[in-house]
């Protein structure tokens, strides 16, 4: 790889955090869990380094029927804002507030009805824009946007001296019957300095679940499903700078034995090289064509055992390398500082997942970007995608589930009675 000295104080790079964490439903969300959050944060976030963006993807952020309920994941995403800020500007007085809701405009992930490679959100085909003050302060982060999908999430932090245009964002369905289970959200952006503006295209994603080659097979169908439709929708992303970061599940393949010593680098570099079925799947040129991973020294991610302050596999699952960051480097602009994985400290031990982060400075290497995309003909509108049907269906019946109310019973018998309806239409 080419060598890069590069800071971000020099005017012809990016340095860029990447963090992505699955947060197994558990993240603490109520009204009385700041501090939890603050605790969390300076743990998943790293400061000190000049950053110019901080990008903060995660998986299984919220409940499934929370997750279900469109708007919901990125509501919470917005609740979070103020733990970030106050992690990312530690030490800086006067913090800058959250902007207003009515300061977003609708193409910075405002709907959240997700796409499949036949469906894609209104928002993902057009451009956006946000305004921010004329005098940034130097040294201070400020929240630039968000966008989700089920319970994958896409946070967006940067200094307050960069220019940072949203130029697009896309939600991808890849979940059971089109619904968001599972799925993909990105954030297409270009960042400007005094020398040179740059595209940037980042994804998070939560792949399909569980061992076995049928499983497998629903993994990479989702890759190709969530490349399909950023290719349609966030046409051309891949000219510029991409990265892609979640859970994406690829296993350890076959089962290892329980007593093999994962902390080993010896053990590490053999399972990678020939049981890692995301390795396996690219040199086979299944997947993540034309993507790079920086090299692995850490152990395998998942699954922990959840509120050990150990680091204690749970066995019922082959612990696996689940939470990976990927990016394409082309041509040889990117050069990695650091790859890890976050240290499982008490506020970190609610999930069963290891977080994982990039460190990287990304050189200025083409010239000016246009600023216009080109255009995209809108969506066709429906009154009811499958996969939002089979979002609806997922919230009435886990809150029955959950706790059932009349309430609940009316509302699925009136859903039910309209699908009967709209099914028996389009028959005749």
């Amino acid at each position: 790889m080419k060598r890069l000295e590069c800071h971000s104080s020099e005017p012809d790079c990016f340095r860029i955090s990447l963090t992505t964490s699955n947060c197994a439903k558990l993240f603490p969300l109520g009204s009385n869990d700041y501090l939890l959050q603050r605790a969390i944060f300076e743990q998943l976030l790293t400061v000190g380094v000049d950053y110019d963006l901080y990008v903060i993807g995660f998986q299984e952020l919220l409940p499934i029927w929370q997750a279900s309920c469109p708007l919901r994941t990125r509501s919470c995403l917005r609740r979070l804002v103020p733990a970030i800020l106050q992690r990312l500007n530690t030490g800086v007085e006067n913090t800058p507030e959250v902007p207003a809701e009515s300061n977003f405009q609708q193409g910075e992930g405002d709907s959240l009805l997700g796409s499949s490679d036949r469906q894609a959100s209104h928002d993902s085909g057009r451009p956006a824009h946000h305004e921010w003050p004329s005098r940034p302060t130097p040294g201070i982060y400020r929240f630039v946007t968000c966008s989700a999908i089920g319970g994958v999430g896409l946070m967006l932090f940067a200094k307050e001296d960069l220019t940072v245009q949203v130029l697009r964002t896309c939600n991808v369905r890849c979940g059971t019957l089109g619904s968001s289970l599972k799925g993909s959200t990105a954030i297409q952006v270009l960042l400007s300095n005094t020398h040179c503006n740059q595209k940037f295209t980042f994804i998070s994603s939560h792949f399909a679940a569980k061992e076995g080659s049928t499983k497998l097979s629903r993994r990479i169908r989702d890759y190709h499903i969530t490349m399909r439709t950023l290719e349609k929708h966030l046409a051309p992303f891949q000219d510029g700078h991409v990265f892609f970061c979640g859970d994406f599940n690829f296993r350890i393949s076959p089962r290892q034995p329980t007593d093999l010593q994962y902390s080993d680098r010896t053990v590490i570099e053999r399972l990678l090289a020939t049981q890692d079925e995301l390795h396996n799947e690219m040199a086979a040129g299944a997947v993540f064509g034309g993507f790079e991973e920086a090299r692995i020294n850490f152990q395998p991610t998942y699954k922990y055992q959840l509120l050990q302050n150990e680091q204690k596999y749970d066995y019922t699952r082959q612990p696996s390398w689940c939470d990976r960051i990927l990016y394409k480097n082309d041509p040889n602009s990117i050069r990695v500082h650091k790859y890890a994985s976050i240290d499982r400290r008490p506020s970190l031990t609610f999930t069963d997942h290891q977080p994982v982060t990039l460190d990287v400075s990304v050189s200025c290497h083409t010239q000016l970007i246009a600023m216009a995309m080109q255009d995209i003909p809108p969506q066709s509108t429906i009154a009811l995608y499958a996969g939002d049907c089979t979002d609806i269906l997922l919230v009435l019946f886990s809150r029955l589930y959950c706790a059932p109310s009349v309430f609940d019973l009316v509302l699925l018998s009136l859903f039910l009675c309209l699908v009967i309806l709209a099914l028996f239409r389009w028959m005749v």
